[in-house]
């Protein structure tokens, strides 16, 4: 439950003067009670991807969120973990909702600010993550409901996965001078709560004053979305009780699988621990977990963003090149040849930075072949690949599956929204390969892979293939 940097830290009770702790606790009048702490969110109902509960005849591995392993694609070092969270689709690319019908502003989250004693300004001793349910020296942060609409996106529980959507929007909020003393932090866990304190009326779903008073809120408009103002996090919700691995090994890493030896931990930041739970946020009043992605890379170029939604517009092959489209404003053509017409595919005015992410297309299966899931295009099952020797067919050796990203996290180009290349090992020529004495496979850096373009699988346009590959914000 480590909550990086990006929340808000208060003051800790230990570190004021008796005289000022006295005064805080024992000495306050017109304190303002805190929202009650009414339990955690349910994720009985959340789609596979987010939900980490395996029935009794699944694996007991499935109840924890392992990490798999993956390559620099410049220096061919594989210490990069990286939690797969299953297929993106188009509406969870078009960040700023250009292409939604119901014209709903984006999923969104408050980070408020300002706290400066703990909740209900008692001191609440140490946090012990063995027997309490939250910290109450923080203030976590605050999921939308969408009671405000003209302002401020509804966030969701995953229960779908191709209609949750995990990149949120930040909505910053700070105490005021006139309640910063009154109040604590986590005093606020809900929506409702946040926006009523600052007069907000539910009725008319407005402030009466026209601006929030005691609070100070920086909202985005529909305009803003498309720029580098808005920030974006990649926060999905999962199960707030599942054990997010570290190690790679489920012994190591899973409390739940026979024979374990994981490492339970004992604080927030326990380093000698092998496993640590979601990071916390607040919704509906609720206890909600969350992996701690940080912040989304975003692009506002069109011509950097996918093409994926049809424009109705008619195009067509001629004389080898497609024609119909604004090219310069990043459409493709659908038509796959001369004879065949198509339409033009538009991108969304801002999504996020796409980062491309190499794999074998004899370990995972590619689109268009048996066995190819399109909401799972990297399913565990074959995330460990067992290697045969080609000369004795008696000897094999289990590895990790290729994952080579063109960009880690902290080179330029890095985004957890990775566009899945597939690649023919076998037609590629590397100056690397495995140390293994049982069928080495080449470990190729992006520049090797590239300069041979008839080993990459084509695919068309349009339908390219991306997933979540979210990186811990506190292991970048």
């Amino acid at each position: 439950m480590s909550q990086t940097n990006m929340l808000v830290r208060s003051v800790r009770s230990s570190l004021l003067p008796s005289w000022l702790f006295l005064s805080i606790v024992g000495g306050c009048s017109g304190l303002i009670d805190p929202d009650p702490y009414t339990g955690t969110i349910d994720p009985s109902a959340f789609d596979k991807q987010y939900k980490f509960q395996p029935t009794s005849r699944e694996d007991p591995v499935l109840g924890c969120l392992m990490p798999r392993r993956g390559w620099d694609g410049t220096s061919l070092s594989d210490g990069l973990r990286f939690y797969y969270l299953g297929a993106l689709f188009a509406t969870q690319l078009d960040l700023s909702g250009a292409f939604d019908t119901a014209r709903a502003l984006p999923p969104s989250v408050y980070q408020l600010t300002g706290c400066n004693a703990p909740e209900g300004r008692n001191d609440p001793g140490d946090f012990d993550i063995r027997v309490n349910n939250y910290d109450r020296r923080v203030q976590y942060p605050i999921l939308s409901q969408g009671l405000f609409p003209v302002q401020v996106g509804g966030a969701s529980e995953p229960t779908a996965q191709a209609s949750y959507r995990p990149f949120h929007l930040m909505v910053q909020a700070a105490l005021g001078p006139s309640v910063r003393d009154r109040m604590g932090c986590n005093d606020v866990k809900r929506e409702l709560s946040l926006l009523e304190r600052a007069g907000w009326d539910r009725a008319s779903k407005a402030f009466p004053d026209g601006t929030p008073k005691d609070y100070d809120f920086t909202f985005q408009s529909r305009e803003q979305l498309k720029t580098s103002a808005a920030r974006w996090k990649d926060w999905p919700m999962v199960n707030v009780g599942v054990p997010v691995g570290r190690s790679l090994d489920p012994v190591q890493a899973c409390p739940f699988v026979t024979g374990s030896k994981a490492v339970y931990p004992k604080t927030l930041s326990d380093p000698a621990a092998t496993f640590q739970f979601p990071a916390q946020a607040w919704f509906r009043g609720l206890l909600s977990g969350y992996l701690d992605g940080g912040d989304l890379p975003v692009s506002t170029d069109p011509r950097k963003c996918p093409a994926l939604f049809d424009s109705g517009r008619p195009c067509k092959i001629e004389g080898g090149m497609p024609t119909g489209c604004s090219f310069v404003d990043g459409e493709v053509c659908t038509a796959p040849d001369a004879t065949k017409p198509g339409t033009c595919l538009a991108p969304p005015p801002v999504c996020p930075v796409i980062n491309d992410l190499y794999v074998s297309k004899d370990e995972f299966v590619p689109p268009g072949s048996s066995g190819h899931d399109a909401s799972d295009p990297l399913p565990r099952s074959k995330a460990i690949v067992t290697l045969t020797d080609p000369a004795d067919m008696t000897k094999t050796r289990k590895a990790d599956a290729l994952a080579m990203f063109a960009a880690a996290p902290g080179q330029p180009g890095f985004s957890p929204v990775c566009r899945v290349r597939w690649v023919d090992v076998s037609k590629l020529t590397c100056a690397k390969s495995e140390p293994d004495a049982i069928r080495p496979r080449p470990l190729c850096t992006v520049s090797e892979i590239l300069s041979t373009p008839a080993a990459i699988v084509p695919t068309a346009a349009g339908k390219d293939v991306f997933v979540h590959c979210l990186f811990l914000a506190g292991a970048k």
